[in-house]
């Protein structure tokens, strides 16, 4: 009779621990912030390695914003306190990307710059650069990478484009405007 009870312990233990051990979650990209806003604070930032914001600071939009970057000199304010980010899982793998905003005086009316930042073997490439209001990430994929959807309005249009990953960036798929609601 002992080893019957033993063996029904054993069998209770397996099914317990089995029962109450929390399942990986199918798709990690269901937990990650995917809705991302002039407007909102991010959920989860993250801090952008030196070599990133060095990147940010020869991209287009920034290297426009003259005024922007005279600034921030005179204020003594390192390039880092423009950016800020967050860390997205953009192909499902392990590797992350970085969805990053642009804040202070590289702010609009309304709207602000987001890149999509995403390692290489190269080093970190910026494959998305853009301005917007809201960026979101998208359940759809194109060549293995959530593709994304920028919006931002006028007093009388809402503009939508949506950009797919062609294999090394961000490109625009679907452009819609429509009259403000």
């Amino acid at each position: 009779m002992r080893p019957r009870l033993l063996a029904l312990f054993m069998l209770v233990g397996v099914v317990t621990n089995f029962a109450v051990r929390p399942k990986p979650p199918a798709d990690p990209f269901k937990f990650e912030q995917i809705h991302f806003s002039v407007e909102d604070k991010l959920e989860r930032p993250t801090a952008l390695p030196e070599v990133v914001v060095d990147l940010l600071m020869n991209d287009e939009i920034v290297v426009r914003s003259e005024s922007c970057m005279k600034k921030i000199v005179i204020l003594g304010q390192t390039p880092s306190s423009l950016f800020m980010a967050s860390e997205a899982h953009l192909d499902g793998t392990q590797q992350s990307d970085f969805v990053i905003l642009g804040k202070g005086c590289l702010l609009g009316a309304n709207i602000a710059p987001f890149w999509i930042v995403r390692r290489t073997s190269d080093g970190f490439r910026i494959i998305l650069s853009w301005v917007s209001h809201d960026l979101d990430i998208l359940p759809t994929k194109t060549h293995g990478y959530h593709d994304v959807r920028l919006t931002s309005a006028t007093a009388n249009t809402l503009s939508t484009v949506v950009c797919s990953f062609d294999g090394q960036k961000y490109a625009p798929t679907k452009r819609d405007l429509k009259p403000s609601p």
